[in-house]
């Protein structure tokens, strides 16, 4: 037990030093006391971070997929499209399983059902009849041509004669139509080599995925210069306004790199549709400066910086990724939460822009036009409100809801660059249409083996997913494009996927 102190026997420098040690002591105490609050404040903004965290992430993983706030506005996983919803879902009236107007126009062959008594009674009078189509599928066959190519020699010994046969693919199996459904079956069905080698002869006879892959390899090198051709044209895009996203691809020739990435690049909406995919070996911002060396124009991407500071190049940021943030806030709290959030009311107003957007694109504005209703009204209005609302936030350093608000005011001049040219695009979901093919397809490919491979790939995958977002068959597209272009007989521009085919595929 502490012995108390009788203070009237002490002098008075006693009672000074005394009252100095003990102020030292409390200054300590007090000292520690402030670190530990200070340590407890930032423990708690920790826990409330990781919460939040928890919350968004078990949200994503185990909540509904579409980020649906309001009734009539729709965002899909893919953040794909947006769509005004004005009934519940459900069939339309009147509506089929199947479009019947194409079986219409291309059977072959009819059978006529009477009844047996049409032939003993007699007075029947015909009142209609019933109608439907059946489909016999007979599976794909392969056509075997032996070529013989005879060697002759005068009697002499002395001139030797031989025809060569023009052939894209010496010394193999291999020709256009066989290359283009190899092709097919992998990058549109999704078919790898592994499951083709077994099942391209029923199983009679194998085609290893070895020779496969070659014949790949082989095809991307006939049909590399006219890629590079679909590249220049995207370069030289007419409203001079790109999109450009990436995704990951493994590569097993590269061991000291954990992922490899697949650059792709579209024209926008205003243009004929390009899609050029391109192979990297890193995230680099380097790859896309290099790409973009030439152009000459703006690039609609998310906030990823490899995307920023190019030479020539102008940055609009999509309103999509910055809407998300806010989403997956609003995706961790209750209905009475959401209505006095903050969040809520961001995500009204940029769904706001989209109808607005929506509805300029259902009544064909101009780009002229768009960049006078974008300056005006009650566009610019709504625009506004958003970053008023977003400056006076007060937002907590830390949270998910300042890193939202974070996102959108550091780049805010890049999200209202909108408001410079009619041709610019809110969201970036058109290369994100265009890339989530190559993220499926992967999804049964896995990898490439090298990079060559992975090149291939991309040179490959590019004139497909041109030929298939211009409504062409791409099966008997690029079996027309190899034969053409390895024979130098037409130009680019005439073999060039337009929804307008300026070819005949009849002649194949």
């Amino acid at each position: 037990m502490k012995k108390e102190v009788d203070f009237s026997t002490l002098s008075k420098e006693d009672l000074i030093e005394m009252y100095k040690k003990v102020s030292e002591e409390n200054e300590i105490l007090l000292a520690k006391f402030k670190k530990l609050q200070i340590e407890n404040d930032q423990n708690l903004k920790a826990l409330i971070s990781l919460t939040e965290k928890f919350k968004i992430k078990q949200a994503n993983t185990f909540g509904p997929k579409t980020e649906v706030i309001k009734d009539d506005i729709v965002f899909n996983e893919a953040e794909t499209e947006i769509k005004k919803i004005t009934k519940k879902p459900g069939r339309k009236q009147g509506n089929h399983n199947l479009n019947t107007d194409y079986f219409e126009k291309h059977f072959n062959e009819k059978i006529i059902v009477d009844p047996k008594e049409l032939k003993t009674m007699k007075n029947l009078i015909y009142i209609g009849s019933d109608e439907t189509f059946k489909v016999e599928f007979i599976p794909p066959t392969a056509k075997i041509i032996k070529v013989i190519s005879n060697k002759y020699i005068n009697d002499k010994h002395e001139i030797f004669q031989q025809n060569t046969y023009k052939d894209p693919y010496p010394k193999s199996i291999c020709t256009p139509s066989f290359a283009a459904n190899i092709i097919f079956s992998k990058f549109v069905l999704g078919i790898p080599y592994y499951r083709q080698e077994k099942n391209i002869f029923s199983n009679e006879t194998i085609v290893s995925r070895q020779n496969l892959c070659n014949y790949q390899i082989r095809t991307s090198e006939i049909l590399k210069p006219f890629y590079e051709y679909l590249k220049s044209l995207l370069l030289d895009t007419k409203v001079k306004v790109l999109h450009a996203d990436e995704t990951t691809l493994k590569v097993i020739e590269v061991n000291n790199k954990n992922k490899c990435y697949v650059w792709l690049y579209s024209t926008s909406f205003y243009d004929n549709p390009i899609y050029i995919y391109e192979y990297k070996d890193s995230r680099s911002g380097k790859n896309p400066r290099q790409f973009l060396a030439n152009y000459d124009g703006w690039l609609i991407t998310d906030a990823y910086e490899g995307y920023s500071n190019i030479p020539n190049v102008k940055n609009s940021y999509c309103w999509v990724h910055a809407r998300r943030n806010f989403v997956d806030i609003l995706k961790t709290l209750n209905d009475e939460q959401k209505s006095e959030s903050i969040s809520f009311k961001i995500v009204e107003l940029i769904d706001t822009l989209f109808k607005y957007e929506n509805e300029f694109r259902v009544s064909k504005k101009t780009a002229t036009d768009i960049k006078k209703l974008r300056n005006s009204g009650n566009y610019i209005v709504t625009l506004n409100n958003i970053f008023a609302i977003l400056h006076n936030a007060n937002a907590e350093p830390g949270s998910a809801f300042f890193k939202a608000v974070d996102y959108l005011l550091k780049r805010e001049n890049n999200f209202k660059s909108i408001l410079q040219n009619g041709f610019l695009d809110l969201s970036n979901n058109l290369s994100e249409r265009a890339i989530k093919p190559f993220v499926i397809a992967r999804k049964n490919f896995l990898f490439s083996n090298t990079e060559s491979g992975a090149v291939s790939s991309t040179i490959l995958f590019s004139i497909v997913q041109t030929a298939r977002e211009n409504g062409l068959d791409v099966l008997k597209y690029l079996e027309y494009l190899i034969k053409h272009v390895y024979l130098k007989d037409i130009s680019f521009d005439r073999l060039l996927p337009r929804k307008t085919p300026q070819f005949n595929l009849k002649a194949l």
